[in-house]
């Protein structure tokens, strides 16, 4: 069973059929927008085809939007996963 980490000490399941995008994780060493766009194109979405996919992590109102419209006709659909543990579907 995958998991979502909402802090150090404490894991939230993952529902089956969704995929985690820790945006925080993937944002190191990213400063704008264009370096987000490019390493986008460069990575492999194919595990997120068909799946809801929940994005999770600190970053900018910008690379949320990235991040979903890549995944726009791969995905099911995409959730921003908030601290508390709700989502918000973004669509």
């Amino acid at each position: 069973m995958k998991f979502l980490v909402k802090a150090p000490h404490e894991k939230l399941p993952l529902p089956p059929g969704h995929e985690l995008f820790d945006l925080g994780i993937f944002m190191e060493g990213i400063s704008d927008a264009e370096e987000l766009r490019k390493k986008m194109e460069k990575e492999d979405l194919g595990k997120y085809k068909g799946k809801t996919v929940q994005i999770r992590g600190c970053g900018a109102t910008w690379a949320y939007m990235i991040v979903s419209h890549q995944l726009e006709g791969i995905a099911k659909s995409v959730l921003f996963r908030l601290g508390d543990g709700k989502t918000v579907e973004i669509w």
